[in-house]
């Protein structure tokens, strides 16, 4: 990217050049005697200013005037250029203010990104490790015994650009897959400190919860009621009580005839 950058400030550089010295409309006068002085040097034969007339006797004199060198050739070939810094170092391409336009939607953000995600992801992975051999470094100064902690991990934060929603959502969908809890609050980006409180006020419910169950109303027992329940008479009584229906009567017959 050292080139096209190199390149980019030359064509700047052109542009300003261009805009000192010919981006002005130059004017010209023909027929026009000039004057000279002593010295022989000619004499400018007009003071231009906005509140100035220009005048001439000579009716063979004509005014005219060239038109201004264009910037815009200049200002398309370092658009040019930029296109190709954005497709080399995988930036998006808006990030440079190229083709100007309407700013992208939500999800045209996501995909133009997605190069620019991959390459963060990648240097997260070493420079990670740098880190983790900085903090080691400081803690063996300090005497720390923590300077041959070899464990240690740098927490990044997501690069990927995603709205609320979409992030809890992701979160909750963890959640069914049995991750544990201190890890999604770590994931949706409270800080340590934050965690350790949740964890305090969670105990501080699970208490206030207890204390309001003890004081609340206890539960009737379920249990038949004393006068619905059968006797034992009656119930011998209903089994021997013969079936309704023919089968009852014919067997009642039978045994009236006997």
């Amino acid at each position: 990217m050292i080139p096209i950058q190199s390149a980019i400030n030359k064509v700047t550089a052109d542009a300003l050049t261009a805009s000192e010295f010919a981006a002005w409309p130059q004017r010209y006068v023909t027929g026009l005697e000039i004057t000279e002085d002593d010295q022989g040097n000619p004499i400018e034969p007009f003071k231009v200013a906005v509140d100035k007339l220009l005048q001439a006797e000579d009716p063979q004199a004509k005014f005219g005037q060239f038109e201004a060198a264009s910037l815009s050739n200049y200002c398309d070939l370092v658009g040019l250029l930029l296109q190709h810094l954005s497709s080399i170092s995988r930036t998006p391409s808006y990030y440079f203010l190229v083709n100007g336009g309407p700013p992208p939607s939500g999800e045209a953000i996501i995909s133009s990104e997605a190069g620019l995600v991959a390459k963060v992801r990648e240097r997260m992975l070493y420079f990670g490790e740098s880190w983790e051999q900085v903090i080691r470094l400081c803690f063996a100064i300090k005497g720390d015994k923590r300077a041959k902690e070899f464990a240690m991990e740098t927490v990044w934060r997501d690069p990927e650009y995603r709205t609320e929603a979409q992030h809890i959502d992701a979160l909750l969908k963890l959640q069914q897959l049995n991750v544990p809890e201190e890890q999604l609050w770590s994931d949706a980006g409270y800080t340590p400190s934050q965690i350790s409180t949740f964890r305090a006020m969670r105990k501080e419910d699970a208490k206030a919860a207890a204390e309001i169950q003890k004081l609340g109303p206890k539960p009737e027992q379920a249990g038949p009621a004393a006068g619905n329940a059968p006797s034992e008479a009656k119930a011998a009584r209903m089994a021997h009580k013969p079936p309704q229906g023919n089968s009852g009567n014919a067997s009642r017959k039978i045994h009236e005839m006997k």
